[in-house]
């Protein structure tokens, strides 16, 4: 009996996410919300689309996270040197570095299937 589905709009869904600690980066706008989906979308299907609006970029200038507490990583984006460095810095910035990973570079070799990180934390050097 789906006659009457009830919409909940971005607002109340973007409350009760926040109550779970999902919240907006600041300078993000309701069009950065809807480049995917548009909002009656969003809002017949409460939750399902927005949160995975909220794990990815905003597609605008300066292209940061729309939320820092989710990401949809995309691991076709793994295909040189410095992607496990974005990936590393994404995920300090999901955990409000609180691991404090400094120093960090990569390889990935995708023909020879070589693939490292290394980083410093806590004074100690991790390979």
């Amino acid at each position: 009996m789906g006659f009457f589905k009830k919409t909940v709009t971005i607002e109340q869904q973007l409350a009760s996410l926040s109550r779970a600690g999902l919240v907006l980066n600041a300078g993000v706008s309701e069009s950065d919300l809807t480049t995917i989906h548009p909002r009656a979308e969003l809002e017949r299907k409460p939750f399902v689309g927005l949160v995975e609006v909220l794990g990815i970029e905003i597609e605008r200038e300066p292209f940061t996270p729309i939320c820092d507490r989710l990401w949809l990583c995309d691991f076709e984006r793994i295909e040189d040197d410095g992607a496990y460095v974005d990936v590393v810095a994404r995920l300090e910035r999901m955990t409000g570095r609180v691991l404090g990973l400094v120093g960090v570079v990569d390889l990935a070799d995708v023909r020879s299937a070589k693939a490292w990180v290394e980083f410093d934390r806590a004074r100690q050097r991790h390979h």
